[in-house]
């Protein structure tokens, strides 16, 4: 009988664990859903095109091109 309860004592113990951290997730999970929300109503680059900063010459970079045919 004291088996019994010592067991049922243990898994009312873990069951107030596993309340207590799905609690835990529950709070994060609705910060994280407050940022997702903010960063979509306010993009940070426009989507209509690409960002300034990116210009890159491909010339420069380009030394030499060899073709099937073995012709530089």
């Amino acid at each position: 009988m004291e088996s019994t309860l010592m067991t049922q004592q243990k898994q009312d113990e873990h069951i107030k664990q596993l309340a207590s951290k799905v609690n835990v997730l529950t709070t994060y999970n609705k910060m994280l859903e407050a940022q997702v929300c903010q960063k979509a109503s306010f993009p940070s680059t426009p989507s209509d095109g690409l960002p300034s900063k990116f210009k890159l010459n491909l010339r420069e970079q380009c030394n030499a091109i060899i073709f099937r045919g073995g012709k530089q």
